[in-house]
């Protein structure tokens, strides 16, 4: 992940191995990882533009395509990443992941219409699923805008989300 901590001359090395492989052949999962090195190193702009190309070349690759909605979060381009989700919802829509994904990104940016449509059908997908019920129930109970407001199935999602969890979690 993003904020695993290793010594910057390692992933300088991890990176030096990398390019070598990719100069004799251009492997996807190589490439990959060479964008994951690259956001380690604080180089997001490079590791976005790595993610990218690839995801040009292989436009169904859903975990591509994942990996670079992310890195789009990280380096705070939330439209882009809901560009990366849809596409990624557009190739399977019974990716929960992306549903979910999308639904946050949406509730980041302050679109809650979209963010509780885009999280119903994740719980649609997934109805035990403590997160997509916990983040829906959060928006329905806290939304600025009054149509969005459901309190009673926002009691209702959380008390289920913290059962699932077996009250676990302590951000539920």
């Amino acid at each position: 992940s993003l904020h695993d901590a290793l010594p910057i001359w390692k992933l300088e090395e991890a990176l030096s191995d990398v390019d070598a492989v990719l100069e004799k052949q251009p492997l996807v999962a190589a490439h990959r990882l060479r964008a994951e090195v690259l956001a380690k190193l604080d180089r997001l702009e490079e590791a976005i533009d790595e993610m990218e190309q690839v995801s040009e070349a292989m436009p169904q690759q859903i975990e591509i395509l994942m990996q670079l909605a992310l890195y789009y979060l990280v380096d705070k381009q939330p439209q882009k990443a809901i560009e990366a989700y849809s596409k990624v919802i557009k190739a399977d829509e019974t990716s929960v992941l992306a549903w979910r994904s999308r639904g946050d990104t949406y509730l980041n940016i302050g679109q809650h219409p979209e963010a509780v449509a885009d999280l119903q059908h994740a719980l649609e997908l997934a109805p035990d699923d403590s997160s997509v019920l916990n983040n829906l129930a959060w928006v329905l109970a806290t939304s600025p805008q009054d149509e969005v407001r459901d309190a009673k199935r926002a009691i209702e999602l959380a008390t289920k989300a913290c059962e699932q969890s077996e009250y676990s979690q302590s951000h539920i």
